[in-house]
């Protein structure tokens, strides 16, 4: 088994917000609450259009010299 150090520290995290919540359900219920605490405080960003036409991808012009 790999030992990924990023699966380590999510599983860490996790671990934390279990033993301090309980439960996701009740992690997931505190993060509901404090955004209506601060629901003044949020933003909402609109997407952004992307123009079918264009590449998504930007081109890498090599620089030969």
């Amino acid at each position: 088994m790999i030992n990924d150090p990023i699966v380590t520290e999510v599983r860490k995290v996790r671990q934390e917000i279990f033993n301090t919540y309980g439960s996701l359900r009740a992690y997931h219920k505190a993060i509901i609450e404090k955004q209506k605490e601060y629901q003044n405080h949020l933003i909402t960003l609109s997407a952004k259009r992307i123009d079918p036409k264009k590449s998504l991808h930007r081109s890498v012009k090599s620089r030969a010299r």
